[in-house]
């Protein structure tokens, strides 16, 4: 139900101070859900994916990441739902990058 809600979203919007993550956007890429993450969240991704915006956290700011996104011709739109699911794919997928996940067992294999 919840993936099904974020899925029929038009966006995801993840205003923060200090957010280290936020799984819920991996949760809206995976939907093919664009999201507006501000910069004090690591989704730099976002802008080069071009999924979705990465912005100052304020409000006249966020407000012009929201407008750009709401403003977006149909075809731009889908390509973007397009690009955040790619991006969830190419980047966060375990059976996509089973190598990374492979090298950090390695690392603290020796580590130990």
């Amino acid at each position: 139900k919840k993936n099904k809600t974020i899925g029929s979203s038009f966006g995801l919007i993840l205003p923060s101070k200090s957010e280290n993550f936020g799984n819920v956007v991996l949760e809206a890429l995976a939907q093919g859900t664009p999201v507006i993450a501000s910069k004090n969240t690591p989704w730099a991704l976002l802008e080069d994916y071009n999924s979705g915006f990465w912005t100052e956290s304020n409000v006249s700011e966020l407000t012009k990441s929201l407008l750009r996104l709401l403003n977006m011709k149909d075809s731009d739109y889908l390509q973007m739902r397009q690009n955040a699911y790619a991006l969830c794919k190419d980047k966060f997928d375990v059976t996509s990058n089973i190598q990374v996940w492979e090298e950090y067992y390695k690392k603290i294999s020796i580590n130990t």
